[in-house]
């Protein structure tokens, strides 16, 4: 009895220690008795599974344990089925650790093909084609490629058509030098019928264009006109085809009588302008005839005697200036001369003074030789001012926009130096009478222009 007091005696006395100490008999750490005394029990984790450790105190009986945690699988990979480019392959993953041999299987996207491309280029004529070829499985597309076709240049013309043959074109493909030839259509024309004397085209109208034609057959050149046109050409059917045909030609084009009028008492025939009007001259005075009467010319090309000396300006120079300035002042403004005629030998002084002043080149473009000057004829006159900007005040406005209805015009316009031979000079009207002042001022033209004459000095 004593003995069985004794061992619970120290059994609690034991326990009261591991309380002092802090550690209950089920706590998860060592008693206070140390290692020596323990015996331990050790279950090991699994990949599934928790281990454990249990503890147990030879000296006071207490127990305690630990849990050890699972492992995890540990899983390897292990191609089974490779993919390919078009089918999915398969990896097995299998349990590394001892004694497990879980596995699972997963699948593998395909490839895909790595494609390659080549060509067979196509051709303008010919189609072509693409190859798609996988480097890695035995896979192969072919894609036709449609022809280019032919990339022709313009057509042009190698033979011209007459009037007698086709003519005949090209085109060549700039890819593959295919030539393709086409013909022109021979040239048709009227019926002899339909046609006027000189009507070398046959096109049913005389213009500046048959002139040309019947020009050309006069010196040597076909031109390739038919039978037909070549007599056509002749317009006075007599010694050939010649110059003269033509100029007759060209006097019908601009609505003249293609053979020289009959002229007034006194004047002489001297040929034709490059339009066709008839040339006279009258005392050593030069005329433009036309419709529109005997239009006197003075210019750098046509002068005029030191004999001829009017006085002063003509008495209709004088009327239709009359009207202009009234037309002027009811209108608000005022034109007023200050240099109208001029004789020859006063010309011929003022004429050597801008010489002396300037040189005879510079003079020459804004001064008339003596003998060239309109101021001479009594129709020409200066207004206002002197001053190149008087083309540019509201009367010298008004003045070049109304001029022609009084039978004047601003005889030496802007941007016509090159034809008339001087500066621009608002300031110098010229009087050619209502009709001929208007016709040249709506068609933008200068004299010369106009008639087809020329202004040049020739020494």
């Amino acid at each position: 009895m004593k003995r069985i007091l004794s061992v619970l005696l120290c059994c609690a006395l034991a326990f009261s220690v591991c309380c002092a100490f802090g550690y209950a008999a089920d706590a998860q750490g060592p008693c206070a008795h140390g290692e020596e005394y323990w015996d331990v029990v050790r279950t090991e984790p699994t990949c599934l599974n928790d281990g454990n450790i249990g503890y147990t105190c030879r000296e006071c009986g207490s127990t305690w344990s630990e849990t050890l945690e699972k492992l995890g699988h540990a899983y390897v990979g292990q191609v089974d089925t490779p993919s390919t480019c078009t089918k999915r392959g398969k990896t097995v993953y299998t349990c590394s650790r001892p004694g497990c041999g879980a596995s699972y299987t997963d699948s593998i996207d395909p490839l895909g093909h790595d494609i390659t491309e080549s060509q067979i280029p196509p051709t303008c004529t010919e189609g072509g084609q693409l190859v798609k070829t996988c480097s890695r499985c035995d896979y192969i597309k072919t894609v036709p490629l449609d022809p280019l076709g032919h990339a022709f240049s313009d057509w042009v013309e190698i033979v011209p058509a007459t009037y007698r043959a086709a003519g005949k074109q090209s085109r060549i493909c700039s890819r593959c030098k295919t030539v393709e030839e086409l013909s022109i259509p021979q040239l048709s024309h009227i019926p002899a019928a339909y046609c006027p004397t000189g009507d070398a085209n046959m096109d049913g109208s005389v213009t500046a264009a048959d002139a040309r034609l019947i020009l050309r057959l006069a010196i040597g050149f076909d031109d390739g006109l038919d039978a037909e046109q070549q007599q056509m050409a002749d317009f006075d059917e007599r010694d050939g085809i010649t110059a003269a045909d033509a100029r007759y030609a060209l006097r019908v084009s601009v609505g003249l009588d293609p053979y020289a009028p009959t002229l007034a008492a006194g004047y002489t025939f001297k040929g034709y302008t490059s339009k066709g009007y008839v040339l006279a001259e009258k005392d050593g005075i030069t005329y433009v005839v036309s419709s529109y009467g005997y239009t006197m010319i003075a210019n750098k090309t046509y002068s005029l005697p030191s004999s001829y000396a009017p006085g002063g300006l003509t008495a209709e120079c004088s009327a239709a200036l009359s009207r202009l300035q009234n037309a002027a002042s009811a209108n608000g403004y005022s034109i007023y001369e200050i240099s109208g005629y001029r004789s020859y030998w006063l010309q011929n002084d003022l004429y050597n003074r801008y010489v002396a002043a300037d040189g005879k080149a510079a003079a020459d473009t804004y001064s008339a030789r003596p003998g060239h000057s309109e101021h001479q004829t009594g129709l020409a006159l200066d207004v206002n001012s002197l001053s190149s900007s008087f083309g540019n005040t509201a009367t010298g406005r008004w003045l070049a926009a109304n001029a022609h209805k009084y039978g004047f015009v601003i005889r030496y316009q802007k941007n016509k130096e090159s034809v008339t031979g001087y500066i621009y000079e608002p300031w110098h009207i010229r009087y050619l009478g209502v009709e001929l002042a208007t016709d040249l001022y709506n068609s933008g033209l200068c004299l010369e222009e106009f008639f087809g004459i020329t202004s040049a000095y020739s020494y």
